[in-house]
């Protein structure tokens, strides 16, 4: 399973709820829309994780 270039930018720029909403205005989104694509990207990047097990 390959990350999309988003998901890498997303968890390295958002580490508290502040730069969530900075990141979004930042991309051109909406924070909700930037919320939820953290939440994708974290599922994302565990399901790697737990495959290198």
């Amino acid at each position: 399973m390959s990350r999309k270039p988003w998901q890498r930018d997303l968890l390295l720029a958002v580490d508290d709820p502040r730069s969530l909403v900075a990141f979004a205005k930042a991309s051109g989104m909406r924070p909700g829309t930037a919320a939820s694509r953290l939440r994708l990207a974290r599922e994302a990047l565990a399901l790697q994780l737990r495959r290198r097990r």
